[in-house]
């Protein structure tokens, strides 16, 4: 059946008509869709949409786009099982920021920031960090050291210390330190000043050469521009490697 239209009652010099459209159970009216305001002859169309609104909870199935407009009120997004409910259907997964050879910039106090995960998508809480990050430091050190440097952070780094391996090599005793300085503070040790990462006397001879492995259980960081420093009392001869990584 094609579509037709058909008189109807109304005022004017001609009697109105109806358009349709038809299928097999017969004839529907067209509908135009006008501005709801008064007097408004301007159609319903891609420039001027029509106002929907949505009220109570609906259950939407498949895609839903927004063009030419803009959400109004609250969109709330969660899973469809409550906490310490039995697990069920696919979860809500986060994103985050992979950390391979270095941590992101910095950011503002009061900003919004990615979570961290290394590259399998193990989430970091500091002070871990991935393993591709871990660096070390290591040297021979022989005489008398006064705060010599061991390890120089980066600009506003942080040294995040996780294992450190020390041995006397000569026959002379001495105190040695192995120490964060503070930022402003002398390189030399003093004793209740700054964060000692290893602080004791080490006393060898010519047949026994003293030496000490440390694994920090929570790795020791310094504050911001800190260095790793080494102070030795005697004209000692010692080996020492620090292990650890870098933090903003």
């Amino acid at each position: 059946m094609a579509g037709i239209t058909i008189p109807a009652t109304g005022a004017g010099t001609q009697a109105p008509v109806v358009a349709t459209e038809s299928n097999a159970a017969g004839h529907f009216q067209y509908v135009k869709l006008m501005d709801g305001n008064v007097g408004s002859l301007t159609t319903i169309s891609s420039s001027n949409p029509f106002p929907t609104q949505i009220l109570g909870t609906q259950t939407i199935i498949g895609s839903v786009a927004i063009s030419g407009g803009t959400w109004v009120g609250s969109v709330i997004a969660q899973g469809d099982v409550a906490h310490d409910a039995a697990d069920a259907g696919n979860p809500v997964k986060i994103g985050g920021f992979a950390v391979a050879s270095s941590y992101p910039t910095n950011a503002g106090s009061g900003d919004r920031v990615n979570a961290a995960f290394d590259r399998v998508g193990r989430q970091l809480i500091q002070p871990m960090a991935p393993a591709t990050m871990r660096q070390s430091r290591w040297n021979a050190y022989t005489g008398i050291a006064s705060g010599v440097c061991v390890w120089s952070a980066g600009v506003n780094n942080r040294i995040v210390v996780t294992d450190l391996t020390l041995m006397a090599g000569s026959a002379t005793s001495g105190i040695v330190a192995v120490y964060f300085a503070r930022s402003g503070a002398p390189v030399n040790y003093t004793v209740g000043s700054g964060t000692a990462l290893f602080y004791g006397e080490v006393a060898p001879s010519a047949t026994t050469k003293p030496g000490m492995v440390k694994s920090f259980t929570y790795p020791e960081a310094g504050d911001a521009n800190d260095a790793v420093r080494i102070s030795i009392t005697t004209a000692a001869q010692v080996y020492l490697i620090v292990g650890g990584y870098e933090i903003p």
